[in-house]
């Protein structure tokens, strides 16, 4: 997910698609402030996926 800063927006209006158990992994560039990057990854936590990597522009790759 690459929306140059709106992902918060995005991802909290993919509740249901990042409930579905069949999506396994997602990468998002998470630009902005450190509070807004651990909100992300709580909300990721919270649907069951773990934050395996930061890559190069700030790429987070979660897993479930």
């Amino acid at each position: 997910i690459d929306v140059d800063g709106i992902e918060p927006k995005v991802i909290a209006g993919a509740q249901k698609t990042l409930a579905n158990p069949g999506l396994r992994t997602v990468v998002v560039e998470l630009e902005g402030g450190e509070e807004g990057t651990r909100n992300t990854i709580a909300l990721f936590a919270q649907k069951g996926f773990t934050l395996r990597s930061v890559g190069e522009g700030r790429n987070h790759l979660f897993v479930r």
